[in-house]
Order: C-alpha cells, then sequence, then structure tokens
C-alpha cells in the first residue's frame, strides 16, 4: 500500500513542496525563506518539514538537488543538515536530480519550462500556479513543479 510522502526541491531561499497521498497529490506549495544563512534558519526550515511530514503523516522524503549543491557552500550545508535532521526522526530519505527526472518523464523534457508543461497537464489542480509562473518572470513556481515532479518520478519507480 502507498504511504504519504513528501517531494522537495530545495534551496536556500525557497522550497517548492508537494505532498502525495496513496499516490495522488494532495498538497503542494512554495516556502520562501528570506533570512541571510544561519543556523537559526537551517531550524527554520527543517522544522517547516518536519511540520508536514507531522501534518500529512509522510513516511519518506525526496529530494530534487540542483547541479549547484555540490557547489555552493550553504545549499550544501542545508542538504547536509535536512538529511540528518530527517534520518534522525527515522524518515527516509531519496535523492534525484533534475536530469535522472528529466529522463524518467521522457524526451520531450528537455528544459524547466517543458518540465512546467509537463507539470499543469498530468496534475489539473496546478493549473492556478502554471498561470501564475507564465505571468511572472521570477520562475517563483518551478520549484513547485520540480517537488511534483521529483515526488511522481519516485512513486511511479516504485509502484508501476
Amino acid at each position: 500500500m502507498l504511504g504519504n510522502s513528501i517531494g522537495i526541491s530545495i534551496g536556500t531561499r525557497s522550497i517548492g513542496v508537494a505532498v502525495f497521498e496513496k499516490g495522488h497529490l494532495l498538497e503542494w506549495q512554495v516556502k520562501s525563506f528570506k533570512e541571510k544563512m544561519s543556523t537559526e534558519k537551517l531550524r527554520m526550515i527543517s522544522d517547516s518539514v518536519l511540520k508536514l511530514m507531522k501534518d500529512y503523516g509522510c513516511t519518506e522524503v525526496i529530494f530534487k538537488t540542483p547541479y549547484e549543491c555540490q557547489t555552493y557552500t550553504n545549499l550544501a550545508m542545508l542538504k547536509k543538515h535536512l538529511v540528518k535532521t530527517l534520518t534522525t526522526c527515522n524518515y527516509s530519505v531519496h535523492f534525484y536530480s533534475i536530469s535522472e527526472i528529466k529522463a524518467a518523464l521522457g524526451d520531450s523534457i528537455k528544459n524547466k519550462q517543458k518540465l512546467i508543461e509537463w507539470g499543469a497537464r498530468t496534475y489539473k489542480q496546478l493549473g492556478a500556479a502554471y498561470e501564475k509562473e507564465r505571468k511572472i518572470k521570477n520562475c517563483y513556481y518551478t520549484k513547485l513543479f520540480e517537488a511534483v515532479a521529483v515526488l511522481h518520478v519516485h512513486i511511479h519507480r516504485q509502484y508501476d
């Protein structure tokens, strides 16, 4: 039986979050963290993730990790902190790169815009977020669509 899972596209200024319940998209959002990087900010982000895990009864976290994770100190620090926090709480943690996500979704996903379009087609409830993303220039909702995609890929790899 499918459990509840959370997908996250991490970043130091914002994270995209998607929650699947028994394989169906239940919740989606972008959470912003504008403060400078600090131990307090790391705790704020991890506490936010832990609250979502508890609120939705999730047992695993699936991360979309950016390419820059290896080269940007703050992003690497955030990833390390989240993994330590989640594994200490006995949550299962999985990682996928954007390349792995694109490969799993097929040849038509050549860039992030195609990924966003795929998300809006596949999950009709994301239509409002898709329309907002089309109208703004700063790619605010991209992380949301990445979170949905990473969770979709993970679940379909396990249960198809």
